[in-house]
């Protein structure tokens, strides 16, 4: 019984800005503006790969960073041109080893910064902090790469809720997902990777971040179209029904 996504409430907040008539009109009159967000300027400079995991050990984030690694070494032209934002919320922050997590992800983020670092630029920008849904869904937006690459999960929401928000701009990013997520299952047009093989992941990138629109556009359809199918309400309905059966 894959759990699925509440997909209108999504779509919904992901259409208002352009959807709401009266909103933009008042706005007009009153002469105010959206107030810009921290990581506006980001999405405006570079092309943004995007992370938003818990700061858990099964979302494999040592794994993605090396590969993020792997792929700034071999393709160098890239450098300059995107950044990886690691939207982390921090999850059961009492225990010692969920801490020392945290600090091996910003350790291992600041030893690629340096690596590869400019005056004006760096790769890797981590923020540990818990964010707005109407937020993370703009950020969803505005991703050239979404990477969702745990190394064992038994859903994972996250890529389901980025396709869904994805799929209603014009020219939405691509999804990397790794092998070990359940939600792969359901995702099968997603870039799907192996989240222990670097080399795999980082030419998986590459070709999200070069991914003609028309290929990206069809790709993001058929997974948005799955998820409406089974969404969180069928999914209830049929885990009522499984359960009633049983019972029988």
């Amino acid at each position: 019984l894959p759990m699925g996504v509440d997909t209108e409430v999504i779509a919904q907040m992901a259409t208002a800005e352009k959807s709401n008539f009266i909103s933009k009109f008042a706005q007009k009159l009153v002469g105010k503006k959206q107030k810009e967000t921290q990581f506006d300027p980001l999405f405006r400079r570079y092309k943004v790969i995007l992370g938003v995991d818990r700061l858990d050990y099964t979302k494999g984030l040592l794994l993605r960073l090396n590969a993020i690694d792997h792929f700034l070494e071999k393709h160098k032209s890239y450098r300059g041109k995107i950044v990886y934002l690691g939207i982390l919320a921090s999850s059961r922050a009492a225990i010692p080893s969920y801490q020392v997590l945290r600090k091996e992800v910003v350790a291992m983020a600041a030893q690629i910064n340096k690596k590869y670092a400019t005056k004006s630029w760096k790769p890797i920008h981590i923020v540990v902090k818990v964010l707005d849904r109407r937020d993370i869904i703009g950020l969803y937006q505005k991703a050239a790469v979404c990477l969702v690459t745990p190394r064992d999960d038994g859903m994972n929401l996250v890529s389901k809720e980025f396709v869904v928000a994805a799929s209603h701009t014009d020219n939405p990013g691509t999804l990397v997902l790794s092998m070990f997520a359940g939600s792969a299952i359901d995702l099968t047009d997603a870039l799907i990777v192996n989240p222990y093989d670097f080399e795999e992941v980082a030419e998986n990138i590459k070709k999200g971040l070069e991914m003609k629109k028309a290929e990206k556009v069809k790709r993001m359809t058929a997974m948005r179209r799955a998820l409406d199918e089974r969404n969180v309400y069928d999914w209830a309905r049929r885990f009522i029904e499984g359960a009633l059966e049983a019972a029988r």
